[in-house]
């Protein structure tokens, strides 16, 4: 199993594709969601990994990465693990697409690091959260308590008009824990984003619609 130790904390990673990655393409670093792992991605690096070098990974605290070595933390320390994790790993500039808390990590990742990214997809995702997202009790692991606590704390707002990149924000119609109307608001504050809403699909639009969501997301990327 491939691990690396950044920031003092071994994470789980898989990588597809070419290598090394096409410099004309660059590569795709896709986040999971609150309680989501490197599996999510499947539907994307099964239809993307023929032409981008793809990277998926496990949360600190989650799947098959290890411990964090301090019991709280922020987005913000998230974000310095995927930026540590691209800069080991060799992609360079890379595209990411988060998904719900991945999304929100991929915000700080563009504000705190914007050498290591080429542009975002924000699906699914959120700019503030007033309160903890509920965990249903199976759900209700250590790690997972201490990232929706982190998602508590994320409050993007003021800076978003500051990102300076490309930025699709795409959007569920069905999604009930990111409503689109919430997800409208936050992209029309950034300067070079584009919103699209995604018919018939729920909170986990990758999954439920992956054909549509592959379909935007190649189109952006070209």
């Amino acid at each position: 199993m491939p691990q690396l130790s950044v920031n003092g904390v071994s994470l789980y990673y898989e990588l597809n594709g070419p290598t090394p990655p096409d410099p004309a393409l660059g590569s795709l670093v896709f986040l999971s969601g609150l309680t989501g792992d490197h599996n999510n991605w499947q539907l994307q690096v099964g239809s993307f990994s023929s032409s981008y070098r793809c990277l998926t990974f496990d949360w600190r605290d989650t799947g098959q990465s290890g411990p964090s070595p301090q019991p709280l933390y922020g987005l913000d320390d998230l974000a310095a693990d995927v930026a540590a994790l691209i800069a080991a790993t060799g992609l360079g500039r890379s595209h990411l697409v988060g998904l719900s808390m991945g999304g929100a990590v991929a915000q700080h990742l563009a504000l705190n690091y914007p050498e290591a990214v080429a542009s975002l997809t924000l699906a699914s995702t959120f700019a503030v959260r007033s309160q903890p997202p509920e965990l249903p009790p199976g759900k209700r692991t250590p790690g997972n308590l201490r990232h929706s606590a982190a998602l508590a704390r994320h409050d993007t707002r003021a800076h978003l008009p500051g990102l300076n990149l490309p930025v699709l924000v795409l959007a569920g119609s069905r999604d009930t824990v990111t409503p689109p109307q919430e997800q409208a608001e936050y992209a029309a504050l950034i300067p070079n984003s584009r919103f699209v809403l995604i018919e018939k699909a729920g909170h986990l639009v990758q999954v439920e619609r992956a054909g549509e969501f592959n379909r935007q997301l190649r189109a952006f990327l070209s």
